[in-house]
């Protein structure tokens, strides 16, 4: 029970609405209580009162009206929780002597609350009042064997209780089928002797007794579905076609719909019969539910249970290979299309049952996926929309766009409950092995969103290699930088939360990556990295956030003053690995050769789109895939060992370089070596032959590297020094607008124009 409920139900207790009716005395005794100032203050009132309950019942003298009074205080002592056993004794002795029913019923409620199974002091009374000519008393004894909880009791009560059952008054005979599920649920071995009774109820000549045999017989079936025999699958199909056929008085009419209670139990003991082999009645159980749904198509309210009901049915295998009337598919469709909610919520519970073959042509991918991004809030709609979703996805697939449209949902419906479990799911979606930028997209938007520990770790993995492998380009690896980026400050700003393990991979992908990035510069990168590691108690990520800050800096040869402050807290730390990583970023930052800026730009120019030859930074960590694994998701507090590529900005260049052997690794890493850069525009060309013919007609004495789409990697020999070679890197613009190209040397020689 919720807090609230519970609130309110207690207030209900205290309400002096309790007691009209009653005396004043009861009146009184509640309105003290709503006046109670504390727990135990309530505590000696109700113990007092108890007490002087106890002496006024153990009066001599006392009337069934007095006791009647006692013991509707009694009840509500006991509702608040306090011990009334006293008060036993007085309530049987009141189901004998009462003078009136009301006073009678009272007394077998205080005994069917406060009995327990040690308890036989009823079953006298119980056998009087079940063999009374008066049918009121057979009604209260009957009622009370239901809630009554000892074996030893059964066997006495039994044999009147099948004598109930030919009663003359319906209501008798209603109330002893209760009474005899009631017995066999606490004592099945009594089934022999039930049943027949049981069975006869079916075919009772009061409609009232058949629905009560039948939802006595639906949950009998549910713990023992061998209870359920051709002839009684035929018995509930002959009450069914009674329905059906409208042979009931209107009381049974329920917003135009007869008996929808009884035609739910009559469905359900339907489907239990389809678990059952050798029946041979699928064929009539078919004919019949097909009857059903038809005479609710137009209908509401409870006609919508027996219509889920009904598909449910049909969506049994058994059925998978009869022909269903396409009619009944229309039904669902003002459901399935439907803007309200709850209509919407039965449409996709129908359609979940049945067969996707059955489905109407325009219920494809795109159908559910629109009604999921227009109900991403509703906590119902979407577990139920990602449920259909996975039944069309087994016959249909997911195109690109049906991805985008479902990651654009997940910023709409950030924190909420569903968003973890919207993420998870279409992570589930992109099985892809080599991932297209846009399916990347889309999972470094979803790994973000899951909690999902395994899944984070498998799809973190996966997006790792893909920014390893790519050689055509650096599209993957500048939209992963830029929207980790964007992800992290989120982080910072308190608006998201992470798994640590995203937390690793997204900085090693900042720091390995994010100079690429024209939408933010290195510098920002490092005051992020400072960001973060204030916000995260993890001494992992300390550790982690402090050596890509060092990898950081070696690359730029820049730092910004608030690493100063920064640090003295990391240098005291407990924890061994932070003090370590924190001297090693201290020794490097005091280094002569890195410049601190005093402020840092808050509208740093974008950086130009930086080039192909970039990848080969991580074209040579390639050669040993092994430098960058299981780095992000390591579980000891242990700083990763620097990548290949990355360290290579703190090497000296010795070897000497032949013009005519040189590769696009050994291009890559003189670019990086190199320190002076000119950039410059360049005629324009139609396409990159063009290109290429161009720069070799201009430098006769050049060799072309590589030409990737529409960029030319070349290299011009030096007469003073043919081991370092001029490098060129022409990029064509499309359209034709002009051609950029970038010349870098080892020192300031340009090229002769």
């Amino acid at each position: 029970m919720s807090l609230s409920t519970a609130s309110s139900y207690r207030g209900y207790l205290d309400s002096s609405f309790l007691a009209s009716g009653h005396s004043q005395s009861f009146y009184s005794f509640i309105k003290k209580l709503n006046q109670s100032s504390s727990k135990e203050h309530e505590y000696t009132l109700i113990n007092h009162h108890l007490k002087e309950l106890a002496i006024k019942l153990r009066q001599p003298n006392v009337t069934p009206e007095h006791m009647k009074e006692a013991l509707t205080q009694v009840i509500h002592c006991y509702m608040l929780g306090y011990n009334v056993d006293f008060s036993l004794i007085h309530a049987i002795m009141m189901t004998q002597s009462g003078e009136t029913l009301d006073q009678r019923r009272l007394g077998y409620l205080v005994s069917i609350l406060l009995l327990n199974k040690d308890g036989i002091m009823l079953i006298n009374t119980l056998q009087r009042d079940l063999k009374s000519a008066n049918f009121m008393d057979n009604c209260l004894a009957l009622t009370a064997i239901c809630y009554l909880d000892n074996l030893e009791w059964m066997e006495h009560v039994l044999e009147p209780t099948l004598q109930a059952m030919s009663s003359s008054r319906q209501v008798v005979r209603r109330k002893a089928v209760m009474a005899l599920y009631g017995i066999y649920q606490q004592s099945p071995t009594l089934l022999d002797q039930i049943e027949p009774a049981l069975r006869n109820a079916l075919v009772d000549k009061d409609l009232g007794v058949v629905f009560v045999a039948l939802s006595v017989w639906c949950h009998m079936v549910h713990d023992d579905i061998s209870l359920l025999d051709q002839t009684m699958l035929t018995t509930v199909l002959q009450i069914h076609q009674q329905i059906l056929d409208g042979h009931l008085e209107k009381g049974y009419l329920y917003h135009g719909v007869p008996a929808p209670w009884a035609q739910m139990n009559c469905l359900k003991l339907y489907g239990y019969s389809l678990a059952q082999q050798g029946h041979g009645s699928s064929q009539i159980v078919f004919n019949m539910v097909m009857q059903c749904l038809h005479s609710v198509e137009k209908k509401v309210d409870a006609a919508f249970a027996i219509l889920l009901e009904c598909l449910s049915i049909l969506g049994h295998p058994a059925y998978h290979d009869h022909p269903v009337d396409p009619h009944v598919i229309d039904i669902l469709h003002p459901f399935v299309s439907a803007s309200n909610a709850n209509r919407l919520y039965l449409g996709l519970s129908a359609i979940a049952f049945l067969d996707v073959s059955l489905w109407q042509q325009e219920w494809s991918v795109a159908f559910f996926i629109g009604i999921l991004c227009s109900h991403v809030t509703d906590n119902a709609l979407v577990p139920k929309c990602l449920e259909v979703l996975d039944k069309r996805l087994k016959s249909s697939s997911m195109t690109t766009n049906h991805r985008q449209s479902l990651v654009s949902c997940l910023t709409s419906c950030a924190g909420t409950p569903h968003h973890e479990l919207l993420a998870t799911w279409l992570l589930r979606q992109i099985p892809d092995p080599e991932l297209t930028l846009d399916s990347l997209v889309s999972m470094l938007t979803l790994i973000h969103g899951s909690q999902d520990a395994y899944l984070v770790v498998r799809h973190c993995r996966q997006i790792e290699q893909a920014l390893l492998d790519e050689a055509d380009g650096t599209e993957k690896r500048i939209a992963a930088a830029d929207l980790i980026f964007q992800q992290l400050g989120n982080i910072v700003d308190g608006k998201l939360p992470f798994l640590d393990d995203w937390a690793l991979f997204a900085m090693e992908v900042e720091s390995e990556h994010g100079y690429l990035s024209n939408k933010h510069s290195e510098l920002e990168i490092m005051n992020l990295l400072e960001s973060f590691i204030s916000v995260t108690e993890n001494p992992s990520l300390q550790v982690h956030v402090l050596y890509h800050l060092r990898r950081c800096i070696q690359r730029s040869k820049q730092r910004l003053p608030s690493l100063d402050a920064l640090l003295p807290t990391f240098l005291s730390s407990p924890v061994t690995d932070i003090q370590q990583a924190a001297r090693e970023l201290t020794d490097l930052v005091n280094a002569p050769e890195i410049q601190t800026l005093s402020v840092l730009p808050s509208n740093a120019m974008p950086k130009e789109q930086n080039d192909w030859c970039d990848i080969q930074r991580l074209t040579l960590s390639k050669q040993d895939p092994s430098i960058h694994a299981d780095q992000f998701v390591s579980a000891s507090v242990s700083l990763p060992e620097a990548s290949q590529g990355s360290s290579l900005i703190d090497l000296d260049w010795q070897s000497s370089v032949a013009l005519d052997s040189i590769d696009t690794d050994t291009f890559g890493r003189l670019w990086i070596h190199y320190g002076h850069e000119q950039k410059q525009p360049w005629q324009a060309y139609d396409d990159v032959d063009a290109m290429v013919e161009a720069l070799r007609q201009q430098w006769p004495n050049s060799v072309v590297v590589a030409t990737v789409q529409q960029e030319c990697l070349a290299a011009v020999p030096q007469p003073a020094d043919p081991d370092q070679p001029i490098l060129l890197h022409a990029h064509w613009k499309s359209p034709p607008a002009h051609c950029k190209l970038t010349v870098r040397t080892p020192t300031h020689h340009p090229l002769d124009q």
